[in-house]
């Protein structure tokens, strides 16, 4: 299963992450979030499948309101 993580960073900005790699930052949560279901809709359609998950940065957990993404 492939894992996205949206984190609301000290900054205010929301960054996006996948296996520990930042692919983007969005100045909105929209932003971040719209585009982070975009790439796992996308793994989605190629048969794999993904989850959504939201954190604040510092906090070290993540929201339980993960979004799962599956064929």
């Amino acid at each position: 299963m492939e894992r996205f993580v949206v984190t609301h960073t000290r900054d205010g900005l929301w960054s996006v992450s996948h296996q520990e790699h930042t692919l983007s930052v969005y100045p909105t949560e929209e932003q971040a979030l719209s585009a982070t279901f975009k790439l796992a809709s996308k793994l989605s359609q190629s048969g794999h499948r993904a989850v959504v998950s939201m954190t604040r940065a510092g906090t070290g957990s993540e929201t339980e309101q993960s979004t799962r993404v599956h064929r």
